[in-house]
């Protein structure tokens, strides 16, 4: 399964000491049938023109500055493209619709019910928007402490 670097990332090309910072990933321009791994803006001054703007496959990079920011989201979503990646690659089509889909399911990943009033919140966050109750997850709940004594 290929790996794609997440957003953020800074890198250089071969036979270019030009960096540039990735901003999205498998695009696919107007004009041609190949969706690319990356989009990226030149580094440091990030989008100033359209011009400035590239699109380029992950054999291209000869040089990583920088991993983009990476968190449980990030990571869970980039597991999901990367599959999305490999199917494109394999002969997959629409990647407009499915991509789409995929964000969406992601975010539906990323919920739990709040312990008190059982709305569903974003995974992460530590107090329900609704009822301001603090979001326990399993491992920060205390369980109960039976002594050896008293069984």
């Amino acid at each position: 399964m290929a790996i794609l670097l997440p957003i953020g990332s800074v890198v250089s090309f071969k036979g270019s000491p030009e960096k540039f910072m990735i901003y999205g990933r498998l695009q696919k321009t107007p004009d041609k049938e190949h969706i690319y791994d990356y989009c990226a803006c030149s580094y440091p001054t990030g989008h100033m023109t359209a011009e400035r703007n590239i699109v380029f496959d992950h054999e291209s990079i000869d040089m990583l500055y920088f991993i983009g920011f990476q968190d449980t989201e990030e990571l869970n979503f980039r597991q999901a493209l990367s599959q999305e990646h490999d199917r494109l690659r394999s002969g997959g089509t629409n990647p407009s619709a499915d991509s789409s889909g995929l964000r969406e399911k992601e975010k539906e990943k990323e919920k739990a019910a709040c312990p008190s009033c059982g709305q569903m919140v974003a995974v992460g966050k530590k107090f329900c928007p609704t009822c301001g109750k603090p979001m326990k997850i399993p491992s920060q709940q205390e369980s109960e402490i039976v002594p050896e004594d008293e069984e």
